[in-house]
């Protein structure tokens, strides 16, 4: 986006006293600038890669939370884990969006005011001993982050109100684009860096792509925008009205009442379209997801070709659904395609890329192809009901980075999202499958890696479900749906250490208690309620490890 931005500028103001006088910045890099000012002994502290180890984030918050590495700061947060899990809920990925609206809404000294805060945008209702737990558990990530030289963008904006007495007006005026995923302190921040005047803030913010999960307030943030001085801006320039129209329908015909309730200071409104078309959007069916993904890349490099025969140039993006940032990197990296990052220049020689989908915003494309739309993906299942709505945006945002040619792709089943939309108005796409657009002999690029596989240290989690220990088990996807009951008698006794005589009697894997229990009526004794045993033996029977 800021690359973006820049160059518009530098294409408008030809007059260079002029541009000498605008800066066009990436918050967390204008972040990073004060910081190395005010903390230079921190220079390598405020980056999302570590300087040690060059370790991804995603790979050390797995590892704080999963309690690897012998460090158990996040074991106050068990309960918690063990609460979301019995309601189907990613609990590793819930807390930490949880710890980004908390840092989003209070700064480091005050966050006890967490325990009594209405959490605006989170529906999974959290009691005090949870809230307590969490603060706690916080804590120790930014501990753990301290400790390991690295910090994220919020974790930057944190770092910089602990100075906000030393930050003096340096701008005229401060224009903020994409504001609606803007925290409450990061707001603030900027609001102390421009002069105190009426017209010092140009906040720009669309409620259709309020992709984070931050808390925002204008007005906590010192902010006010009165109904008088504020605009729609309606009309669209980048998209063809097919795309637009197709994009805005899908959105339009999945909103929900909670994605509505989040905005108190943006507004989702109609657009006005472009006066240029395009071609309709097109749903299309794959025979799985690796294959989905080589037509795609063949798909795009055919249109890439296309434009260049004719004598212009063609970029095009495929965007992935169900996979993180890094997921996708390090899947663009083996395939040797460039991937949509901060700082990334798409002006340059390449024509193709990879990007995960909230990557995808700032930028724009010819062709977009967004792959793995289908059911059990977009939405998230295991994110609460309320909640689901970020994906929508997330969705929405990928669609509307297409100036011409728009594609969505699943294998199986296509996402809800998709049905609701055409149900409404299938004038607004075609459906097709992958075998009319690209050959099915298409080089294979296999498929992204989970994080789990990407990892690169040792950490001794034993291979396959039945192998693991209560705790290891509680913290996989496998987990999902298990009760509380059975959560914690799993906890107390699998422990890595057979002792069947002890007390409490332990065992060292879940196949080993869930041998003993289907086997010694004493055992199912230990487990107390019939409904546990019960469960335990149903959880093994599905695990396909009994």
């Amino acid at each position: 986006m800021a690359s973006l931005i820049e160059n518009l500028v530098d294409n408008c103001c030809h007059a260079k006293p002029i541009r000498d006088l605008i800066t066009v910045r990436p918050f967390f890099v204008l972040c990073q600038e004060y910081l190395r000012e005010f903390e230079p002994q921190n220079t390598k502290l405020y980056d999302d890669r570590t300087w040690k180890t060059e370790e991804h984030i995603d790979e050390i918050w797995r590892e704080y939370y999963r309690c690897e590495t012998n460090n158990r700061d996040a074991a106050c947060m068990q309960q918690v884990n063990d609460a979301l899990l019995a309601q189907r809920i990613d609990a590793e990925r819930y807390v930490r969006e949880e710890f980004d609206w908390i840092r989003s809404a209070v700064p480091p000294g005050d966050r006890e005011q967490y325990l009594g805060m209405e959490r605006k945008g989170r529906s999974y209702p959290l009691v005090q001993d949870q809230r307590e737990a969490l603060l706690t558990g916080l804590a120790g990530w930014e501990e753990k982050l301290r400790e390991v030289g690295v910090t994220d963008h919020l974790g930057i904006a944190t770092a910089l109100r602990r100075h906000q007495d030393r930050l003096r007006p340096r701008y005229r005026a401060i224009l903020i684009d994409e504001c609606q995923d803007f925290g409450t302190i990061e707001v603030e921040l900027i609001s102390r860096l421009a002069e105190d005047r009426p017209d010092s803030l140009f906040l720009c913010g669309d409620a259709a792509q309020h992709a984070s999960w931050k808390h925002q307030s204008l007005r906590q943030a010192g902010v006010s925008v009165p109904g008088a001085r504020s605009r729609r801006l309606a009309q669209n320039y980048r998209n063809s009205r097919d795309v637009l129209a197709a994009a805005h329908l899908l959105l339009e015909e999945n909103m929900t009442d909670e994605m509505l309730d989040r905005q108190d200071d943006f507004e989702i409104l109609d657009p006005r379209f472009a006066n240029f078309g395009g071609q309709v959007p097109v749903v299309l069916e794959a025979d799985s997801l690796e294959r989905e993904i080589a037509q795609a890349v063949e798909f795009a490099r055919s249109e890439i070709r296309s434009g260049e025969a004719e004598g212009g140039r063609v970029k095009a993006c495929a965007a992935f659904c169900g996979y993180s940032a890094y997921e996708v990197g390090k899947f663009a990296k083996s395939s040797s395609v460039p991937v949509l990052e901060e700082g990334l220049d798409t002006a340059g020689e390449e024509s193709l890329f990879f990007s995960g989908l909230e990557q995808t915003k700032g930028f724009e494309f010819q062709t977009m192809v967004i792959v793995n739309v289908r059911n059990g993906v977009m939405p998230n299942p295991a994110m609460p009901p309320r909640e689901r709505c970020r994906d929508l945006c997330r969705l929405y945002v990928a669609m509307t980075r297409a100036t011409l040619q728009l594609v969505l792709s699943y294998s199986e089943e296509p996402s809800p999202y998709i049905v609701q939309a055409i149900a409404k108005d299938p004038r607004r796409f075609l459906r097709d499958s992958w075998s009319s657009y690209a050959s099915a002999a298409a080089p294979s690029f296999g498929v992204p890696q989970r994080l789990e596989i990407l990892r690169t240290r040792g950490q001794g989690v034993s291979d396959g479900v039945g192998h693991m220990t209560g705790e290891e088990f509680l913290y996989s996807g496998s987990a999902l749906g298990v009760s509380r009951d059975l959560a914690a008698k799993l906890r107390l006794h699998v422990t890595g250490r057979e002792d069947r005589w002890g007390t409490p009697r332990t065992w060292s894997t879940l196949f080993r208690l869930a041998e003993d229990a289907r086997t010694f009526r004493d055992v199912r004794r230990t487990l107390g309620p019939k409904a546990v045993s019960s469960e335990l033996e149903q959880l093994m029977i599905r695990l396909s490890v009994s």
